[in-house]
């Protein structure tokens, strides 16, 4: 009886993911794109900075473009997840007070984050390299540990440590979830460049604000993604565990 309200839970666990994605949605919509929007800010506007720079010949060097994009566009997303998920797990009610404070404990983290970031890419590339399955199984692993470390106020291994422990028997529910984030993604990245091809060449600040805007919408729905499911995650294991112990006192 135990194993198949087990299995009747695993077989709804994406359900109810994707029903609380849609609720937090709901109840927060606005606050999720201003807190998406403000991590992207300082990409958003170092690329006009550049533009101009390089118009007027203040800098020459392509190398600084690239360098600038790139940590613009690694820490962006890092902060916005971050914060977004903090966000979401501190304050029921948002306010510019609220806002400010997750970005604030966001940069407080920020060396835990990038020791997070970093043990999971390295592990996760290293298991591709060894016939990609291994590399999957360590994403399914590891899909939560952010959340982890925003709600449970953790170190980087503890939350890699704290992730595997509750995707454990919800490893195929986690992969569904990782085949639809990169459906998503892929949809968001065809419709930017079909809308993009469509531009001028000399409409490139036009392509960027699309860009920007595609990349605001796709990290604010990833990371309620990613914070739904470990609530869930962590609902389903209170529940299995409450079961435990009413089918051994009968």
């Amino acid at each position: 009886m135990l194993g198949h309200e087990l299995d009747f839970q695993e077989d709804h666990l994406r359900n109810r993911v994707l029903a609380r994605v849609a609720g937090l949605f709901r109840a927060k919509f606005v606050t999720i794109i201003t807190i998406a929007g403000t991590a992207f800010l300082p990409m958003f506007l170092s690329h006009f900075v550049i533009v101009f720079a390089f118009n007027y010949g203040v800098v020459t060097a392509p190398v600084l473009q690239e360098f600038l994009g790139f940590m613009f566009g690694f820490l962006g997303p890092l902060l916005g997840f971050y914060a977004i998920q903090h966000q979401l797990s501190q304050f029921p009610v948002s306010s510019p007070v609220a806002l400010f404070h997750s970005f604030r404990t966001g940069l407080g983290s920020l060396p835990r984050i990038l020791e997070l970031w970093f043990r999971t890419a390295f592990g996760v590339v290293i298991g591709l390299l060894l016939l990609v399955v291994p590399g999957i199984k360590r994403m399914c692993r590891w899909y939560v540990t952010l959340p982890v470390l925003v709600v449970e106020q953790c170190g980087a291994k503890q939350a890699m440590q704290r992730s595997s422990k509750l995707t454990r028997g919800h490893r195929w529910n986690i992969f569904a979830l990782l085949v639809v984030s990169g459906v998503l993604s892929w949809l968001f990245e065809s419709a930017e460049i079909a809308i993009s091809n469509r531009l001028p060449e000399t409409l490139y600040n036009v392509k960027f604000l699309i860009f920007w805007c595609k990349t605001i919408l796709e990290t604010s729905i990833f990371a309620v993604l990613q914070y739904a499911t470990y609530l869930e995650l962590v609902s389903a294991g209170e529940s299995n565990f409450e079961s435990g112990l009413a089918h051994s006192s009968e």
